[in-house]
């Protein structure tokens, strides 16, 4: 930490001269005096270099004819003295100006690797031969320094042009097994609305009845239905291999993403705390469609559980990131200027916009978090109901009264909840694809990796495919061993809880058809429970 020094400014608000800025050495002796002679010194922090112009300003302005009065030079005087400068009126405020305008020409002039400086007020003339002058000049000198500088872009390796379609393809099959599985459950809905509340006959067409009793029966409710659970696993490790990525390129800093600018780290470093949070989103929209058509288990929990911490720490990571210190220290050995004492070049400092945000707001996941803690207590609930222990407890008419409350409140709010949640998932997901549809550039290299990554959904997309048109029990046949065989039955009562609770979304356990594992050996029943 570096101390604070403050002292008054010309309009009455403090002036912030940092301490460790004017250190001789680390832990060292506080000198502005001496720091801000030396060129070596005065660039070589972001603190050295602020604490220095303020100080050659206040140096200017109370020799100046601005008639400011004896005691607030006195008071400022006591301030500056802090940092080792006895006399504010004595400070060689001239020779700091001097030295950055040097700094500034130079950067213009040596360094091209972010682009040509046209800025000819820098680099087309002799320094102003008064104070006030040179002092001037570097308002505009600064911001012509910076003006040049070329637009970044996204590092290749973690916001390629591959990259980022494999972020919408997954995107895309998460909402499409949504719809998806919304149509299967529809039916089943309307059914239980008519057989329970009463509802006219005339409501819905026979006909949208027909063709969604059709629709649950068909080979595409078949293939999606187990395209739900393997595409979760396949999302989950996806996007695990992602946030590892992102969390080794956070933590080696610009070196390792080849980062030529604090503005271009700074891009990337948005883009990474974004897509981590991005790519979350498909995956708690694919649990719901799993806890809708009743796939969801405790694998893939704990599956979501992993990838949801894993994220949690990447945006922890980004935002230490962004560390005005740690910023300035990862480029202090790249493209050194002589005139600036061998320090980084001031047009490396260059900070713009992150320049997007995929997401509204710094963060979305506490609302992913407390999403998933209201899948995993309705699924311990689940658990809980059919434990012996959960009988005896009903036979008390205080426990049954308060587990029958809580179990219709929790049918009422939880079917609101998801809902929203979907909805609101939905936006986001939405949302963000367009943006990143958005960021397309001239000039985008499809290198080897980026290919590779725009290809690795196809595997899933092929195998879907596939069962869609050969069947499920074709497509599954051949890889369970040969004393299993796969028999397809017909499921018309789904569950037993259906008639006393509603349709809600928690007991909606609908199949037209399943396909299950049979042992030819044995009398087990063959399909494992969720």
């Amino acid at each position: 930490m570096f101390s604070l020094f403050p002292t008054s400014g010309f309009n009455g608000s403090p002036l912030t001269i940092y301490g460790d800025g004017c250190a001789i050495s680390v832990g060292g002796d506080i000198n502005c005096t001496q720091v801000c002679s030396d060129p070596s010194l005065l660039f070589k922090t972001w603190q050295s270099q602020y604490s220095c112009l303020a100080l050659a300003a206040l140096s200017i302005g109370t020799t100046a004819s601005f008639n400011i009065s004896s005691s607030y030079i006195k008071a400022t005087s006591r301030t500056a003295s802090m940092v080792g400068v006895p006399d504010i009126t004595g400070f060689d405020g001239a020779r700091v100006l001097n030295l950055t305008w040097n700094c500034i020409r130079a950067s213009c002039t040596v360094d091209d690797t972010f682009g040509d400086c046209h800025a000819e007020n820098v680099v087309g003339y002799q320094a102003p031969s008064t104070e006030m002058g040179i002092l001037t000049s570097l308002t505009t000198d600064i911001a012509e320094l910076c003006a040049t500088v070329p637009k970044n872009q996204l590092n290749t390796d973690i916001g390629g042009p591959g990259v980022r379609l494999s972020y919408m393809l997954q995107a895309v099959a998460a909402i499409y097994m949504f719809v998806i599985s919304r149509l299967f459950t529809t039916s089943e809905t309307i059914k239980w609305s008519r057989d329970k509340l009463s509802i006219a006959n005339g409501t819905l067409s026979p006909r949208v009845t027909h063709f969604l009793s059709k629709v649950e029966e068909s080979r595409i409710a078949d293939a999606t239905t187990n395209l739900l659970v393997e595409f979760q696993e396949a999302q989950v490790f996806f996007v695990l291999a992602i946030q590892i990525a992102l969390l080794i390129a956070t933590l080696r800093g610009a070196e390792f993403i080849d980062a030529s600018s604090i503005s271009s780290y700074l891009v990337d470093q948005q883009w990474i705390r974004q897509s981590a949070q991005f790519v979350l989103l498909p995956i708690v929209l694919n649990q719901l469609s799993l806890r809708r058509m009743c796939r969801s288990s405790v694998y893939s929990l704990l599956l979501c559980a992993v990838v949801l911490i894993m994220g949690a720490a990447v945006i922890y990571k980004t935002a230490l990131s962004y560390q005005q210190d740690k910023l300035w220290g990862m480029f202090s050995s790249k493209f050194s200027v002589q005139e600036c004492g061998y320090n980084t070049s001031l047009r490396a400092y260059c900070s713009g916009s992150s320049g997007f945000y995929l997401l509204p707001g710094p963060s979305v996941m506490p609302w992913i978090f407390v999403l998933y803690g209201v899948l995993v207590l309705e699924k311990v609930a689940i658990a809980v109901s059919g434990l012996k222990q959960y009988k005896v407890w009903h036979e008390s008419p205080a426990v049954s009264k308060i587990m029958d409350t809580t179990r219709l409140g929790a049918a009422v709010v939880l079917p609101v909840f998801y809902f929203a949640s979907e909805i609101a998932l939905l936006v986001f997901i939405g949302k963000a694809c367009y943006l990143i549809s958005h960021m397309v550039t001239p000039g985008e290299d499809w290198n080897i990796g980026q290919l590779v990554a725009a290809l690795i959904w196809a595997p899933v997309v092929a195998k879907y495919l596939y069962q869609i048109l050969c069947g499920i029990s074709k497509s599954l046949e051949n890889r369970i061993p040969e004393k299993y065989a796969v028999v397809k039955r017909r499921s018309d009562q789904k569950t037993d809880e259906v008639d006393k609770s509603g349709p809600h979304d928690s007991q909606i356990q609908t199949k037209s058809t399943e396909t299950s594992y049979t042992r030819l050996d044995a009398n087990e029943p063959g399909e494992p429970s969720c």
